[in-house]
């Protein structure tokens, strides 16, 4: 009996323990609530600093002591680095008190017993003050600003003309070391202000950049309009011979200046007036033979191949920017009816002045003749030997000198003033009526044989004159 009032007893403790624990419980939880109102939670790191059950002040005074070991990690090309630290500069540290306060409040403090098995990390906007001039005397000491460390940028650009590919190739930049000085303090400064653990020179664009970059459009298009110019080529027909201008030839004639490339006129001038001189026949001699079988070397006068130099130097530059192969002859100023040294050809008028005759060869062929009076050879006026041609040809022209007006029926000049035409004042051709009572310089000749001459000839129609 005794024993079951002891153990109704003990039945009607064991409510009451469980209340007394639930309260004591409850009690801990509103005061952890209340208490958590105005500090951090279990296991809460501000900016990587354990504030765990600190207040406001003690916040403050933690970070602070954190600002008192901040340094700040630089880091540049080239694996080189270095720091900042708090002590070298000094470093003041400015915390918002509102915003700890309002941190705090937003806590999930009904949920605080979380903080027991689980770690929290807030970030609070602390900013730094430091003095301008000590940092900048700071930055220039780092180590990207010794002469050791310091390369220059370089620029992309193109390289030397390279034979064994017959190409210029970009050589891209080179970015070098060497940080902008003004922007290496700036973005020092923010990290600083920030309070930032690291600081990336590369990420922040603080080095100086080459102004020319390979990926650059003016570049590319500088090295296909140079890689261009080295696939010319121009092959002339000059006067019968076969002459390359390849760049073989041309490679001294340009150079590249910045984006643009130059040619040099005055090295093509030089190698189109070699050309010229081996070539070209105007103003040259010639060794002619005549319908007898002898010869005479005669010059030519206002006659032969002759390039015009000027408009040649042009259209060379022109055709050594098209990347292309290109045939033809120089442009002429002055052409004649044949290539190589008899560029007379077959096809003339030949005056042998020492018989006074005149011979039409077509092809060769003699296919008219006929005596004729050529220029008094007694007062001065004798017909000069040479290689002519026809400048051009008219009826019924009217010729005049000092001393004389003639009408002619037929008038084909070829140097100058002189030209053949008909004499229908004389009676009489041939033999050496020229050396006392020759013509003014034209060769005269009777009024048939000059009809005959006039319809074969024509401008340009060779007439070669010799004694």
């Amino acid at each position: 009996m005794e024993t079951d009032v002891q153990n109704s007893k003990k039945r009607n403790k064991q409510p009451l323990i469980i209340i007394a624990l639930v309260s004591i419980l409850a009690l801990g939880y509103l005061l952890g609530a209340c208490f958590f109102q105005t500090h951090f939670g279990f296991r809460t790191f501000v900016n990587g600093v354990d504030c765990s059950l600190c207040d406001m002040n003690a916040v403050k005074e933690r970070l602070k002591e954190q600002a008192v070991n901040y340094r700040l990690q630089i880091i540049g090309r080239d694996g080189v680095s270095d720091e900042i630290s708090a002590a070298e500069l000094p470093l003041q540290i400015h915390l918002d008190d509102a915003a700890i306060s309002e941190t705090m409040i937003s806590q999930p403090i009904l949920l605080w017993p979380k903080g027991l098995f689980q770690r929290t990390d807030l970030e609070l906007g602390a900013t730094a003050s430091f003095d301008e001039t000590t940092l900048g005397e700071l930055i220039s000491g780092l180590t990207f600003f010794e002469k050791a460390n310091l390369k220059s940028p370089v620029d992309a650009c193109l390289s030397e003309y390279q034979e064994s590919t017959n190409s210029f190739e970009i050589i891209p930049e080179e970015q070098g070391t060497q940080p902008n000085y003004q922007k290496t303090l700036q973005a020092i400064s923010l990290a600083i202000g920030e309070m930032d653990s690291q600081l990336d020179l590369e990420s922040a664009a603080c080095y100086v950049a080459p102004k020319v970059l390979a990926s650059d459009q003016t570049m590319i298009n500088l090295a296909a309009k140079a890689n261009k110019i080295v696939s010319s080529k121009v092959v002339y027909d000059w006067n019968g011979e076969e002459i390359t201008v390849d760049v073989s030839t041309f490679r001294d004639w340009f150079e590249i200046r910045g984006f643009g490339i130059y040619f040099n006129d005055d090295l093509i001038s030089e190698y189109l007036a070699e050309c010229a001189y081996a070539h070209d026949t105007y103003g040259k001699s010639a060794v002619f033979t005549t319908v007898n079988g002898s010869t005479r070397e005669l010059k030519r006068s206002g006659f032969g191949w002759k390039c015009d130099r000027e408009a040649e130097l042009l259209q060379l530059k022109k055709d050594l920017q098209t990347g292309e192969e290109i045939h033809r002859t120089p442009i002429y100023a002055y052409e004649a009816p044949a290539t190589g040294e008899q560029d007379y050809g077959t096809s003339y008028v030949e005056v042998d002045l020492g018989l006074q005759h005149v011979y039409v060869l077509i092809e060769g062929e003699i296919v008219y003749e006929t005596d004729c009076v050529s220029g008094n050879m007694s007062n001065g006026s004798a017909t000069p030997p040479g290689i002519f041609d026809i400048t051009y040809k008219e009826k019924d022209a009217t010729l005049r000198g000092e001393t004389y007006t003639s009408h002619v029926h037929f008038w084909m000049p070829f140097n100058g003033d002189i030209g053949m035409h008909d004499a229908t004042w004389r009676s009489e051709f041939g033999g050496d009526i020229y050396l006392t009572s020759g013509s003014h310089g034209c060769v005269n000749l009777p009024y048939s044989a000059a009809k005959t001459i006039y319809d074969y000839v024509s401008k340009d129609f060779p007439v070669i004159c010799y004694y």
